[in-house]
């Protein structure tokens, strides 16, 4: 039984607390990395820009080729050494990167090579963290883990690319990579100090099972749970016109307005601190509306938010597009802490990590898509018009959530479990209350199924 903790005070649990100081540091190193790694490339390497779209590319991609067999090793081994070796194994492939540098021996397809296994490895690291916290947490204490973990996550982004600009300027781009690596380190012996002995997972039959099915075991819960379907759906949508406007949101700034590189990143940086106020209020929201009203409330805030951007011009309404970003990241954030305590609470612990990775493959894999959906309607459309079709489409997406069950749901019910060997079916009304019967499904708050075990 996890320990009771008092309710203002989640960083007192000792292996959370690890955890939450291996991801604090890390999350800075993976920020400065996404900075250092061009710029070897092209300032050291003098790398053409076809080699820096493969770079761009290679440290993508393991997130399509490698979620799903992530995900289903990591039902099948305990999470700690996992974590810790990718840990280490992701700070020896960085480490080459200077040292290979320092002898002339660095080339670009190493550097392209370093960084696929490098996002290789981050995935399985991923899916094992995501499936990790709620072993460490009280169920009930998930939201506020989970509110701190996106806090540092969205510091990180916002703090990350300035120091990792000032650590290139004074160290080079190969010697930067060093603080990569020094992040990398911290986490794995963060990780090392977790006290928590956590049991082989094993299936709940006691029979081994084939990796193909336990595959479309997990692709059954993400995709045959309407409370699962619904938020990916959402997310996929979301994530696909966000990734249509923001291209064009430099284009915009920079070709048709004129503006410097410089005010364009001031502008800029009040995303960062939208995702902030966003890990503030998270908790509250949920606390207040209720999770399901939470979920497509932040998702309609996030749309609006983003529609906003695209009526800025010059003089006063420069600044529409810095409040834009920032309510747009503000509710993206609320809507990411609760959606993953959502579905970290409603799956069974042996599927955590295959409804992760099947999540993060389906609401990931829109990314590149809408990149290059929002070039193609870029140059047909307009930079400025491109971003009134993803803002309103992205304000749209909260239409997946709302016609749902999860419209009205207030709490998570206790005793709805999906997948797995489901000893139990629970029934619940959109308003919350609940009964014995079975799981709903299908598209509406009366439309009931049974869940499959």
């Amino acid at each position: 039984m996890r320990p009771k903790i008092p309710a203002d005070s989640i960083l007192r649990l000792g292996d959370f607390r690890q955890i939450f100081l291996a991801d604090s540091i890390s999350q800075f190193g993976t920020q400065i990395l996404t900075l250092a790694l061009p710029l070897v490339a092209v300032v050291s390497l003098d790398a053409s820009p076809l080699e820096v779209g493969a770079l761009s590319a290679a440290e993508s991609l393991p997130y399509l080729l490698a979620s799903v067999p992530a995900g289903v090793w990591a039902d099948r081994v305990r999470k700690r050494p996992l974590l810790l070796a990718t840990d280490v194994a992701r700070a020896a492939l960085l480490l080459w990167i200077p040292i290979a540098w320092w002898t002339g021996l660095l080339t670009a397809a190493q550097l392209i090579a370093v960084a696929f296994l490098f996002g290789l490895l981050t995935v399985f690291f991923e899916v094992g963290y995501a499936s990790y916290v709620p072993s460490l947490v009280p169920r009930e204490r998930l939201i506020d883990a989970n509110t701190r973990l996106q806090v540092v996550q969205s510091v990180a982004q916002t703090a990350g690319p300035g120091l990792g600009g000032a650590l290139v300027q004074a160290l080079a781009a190969p010697v930067a990579v060093l603080v990569s690596v020094g992040g990398y380190l911290w986490s794995a012996v963060c990780v090392l100090l977790v006290r928590g002995r956590e049991p082989l997972p094993g299936h709940a039959d006691g029979e081994p099972v084939s990796w193909r099915k336990d595959a479309a075991e997990g692709l059954r819960a993400v995709l045959g749970d309407v409370l699962l379907r619904r938020t990916s759906l959402s997310t996929a949508c979301f994530n696909l016109f966000w990734a249509v406007g923001t291209p064009m949101i430099p284009v915009l700034l920079a070709r048709d307005l004129g503006l410097s590189a410089g005010v364009i990143g001031l502008l800029l940086t009040f995303e960062g601190i939208g995702g902030l106020l966003g890990g503030v209020l998270a908790a509250r929201a949920a606390r207040r509306l209720g999770h399901g009203p939470a979920i497509w409330t932040a998702t309609l805030v996030a749309g609006a938010g983003f529609t906003m951007v695209p009526l800025v011009d010059t003089g006063w309404r420069l600044s529409l597009v810095s409040v834009g970003l920032f309510v747009s990241s503000a509710g993206m954030v609320v809507y990411n802490v609760i959606v993953v305590t959502f579905r970290q609470s409603i799956t069974p612990d042996r599927l955590l990590g295959r409804v992760s990775a099947f999540n993060r493959l389906l609401v990931w894999s829109t990314l590149p898509l809408g990149a290059v959906l929002g070039g193609l309607l870029g140059q047909l459309l307009g930079a400025r018009t491109t971003l009134w079709i993803a803002g309103l489409a992205t304000t749209l997406s909260f239409l997946w959530i709302y016609c749902s069950p999860l419209r009205t749901l207030r709490d998570i019910p206790e005793d709805y479990v999906l997948g797995g060997s489901l000893t139990g079916t629970a029934r619940w009304h959109a308003d919350g209350s609940g009964e014995s019967a079975s799981v709903p499904g299908g598209g509406g708050a009366g439309d009931d199924r049974t869940a499959s075990a």
